[in-house]
């Protein structure tokens, strides 16, 4: 794969004629040989298949963020949750207990929302993952989170433990800074 292999192919700035050289200077520096291991951030905030969906949101509103990956007691990815899987499966479980007629007063209410909260993270958390290892190239890290438009993945090591995450913003932090140390031409 060449340098700046991503932006000819993908074409993200092709649709801004005003951007002239920035396309070419874009990737010569993101892409200079950098792997997901140097802008990865090495505190994860993860939660386990049999967390329950409090535990899950406690964590989430802590550290601030909105999705985490869910690891098993070896370390290893098993799945993905994000607020809207937590939403979208609330939501659910709340409109059966109304269509099944459960709900009809403030105990019932009350009854159902506990049973959301107790709902183990295992019952709505995506088990396809998309990741990255911490070897992969940054043109390889960006690819992914473009196509496939996401904010946030995994970084695993070769074993397939999870050892950090890469966010998109991590990455174009990583170009600002690095634009501001190159010489000037």
């Amino acid at each position: 794969m060449t340098v700046g292999s991503i932006c000819d192919t993908d074409d993200l700035f092709d649709r801004r004629p005003e951007y002239g050289d920035f396309e070419a200077n874009f990737c010569a520096i993101l892409f200079d040989d950098m792997q997901a291991r140097q802008l990865m951030k090495t505190h994860v905030v993860k939660t386990s298949p049999d967390a329950s969906l409090a535990e899950a949101v406690d964590l989430m509103d802590i550290y601030q963020v909105n999705s985490m990956p869910v690891v098993d007691v070896e370390g290893k990815l098993c799945g993905f949750l994000s607020e809207q899987d937590i939403v979208l499966a609330a939501r659910d479980l709340w409109d059966a207990g109304h269509s099944s007629g459960q709900i009809r007063n403030g105990t019932e209410r009350t009854q159902l929302s506990e049973t959301i909260a107790k709902t183990p993270v295992a019952n709505v958390m995506k088990l396809e993952v998309a990741s990255i290892f911490e070897d992969d190239s940054i043109e390889d890290s960006l690819r992914t989170f473009f196509v496939n438009d996401y904010t946030r993945l995994p970084v695993l090591n070769l074993d397939g433990n999870v050892v950090g995450t890469l966010n998109r913003i991590d990455i174009m932090q990583a170009v600002f800074e690095q634009a501001l140390t190159l010489p000037e031409a």
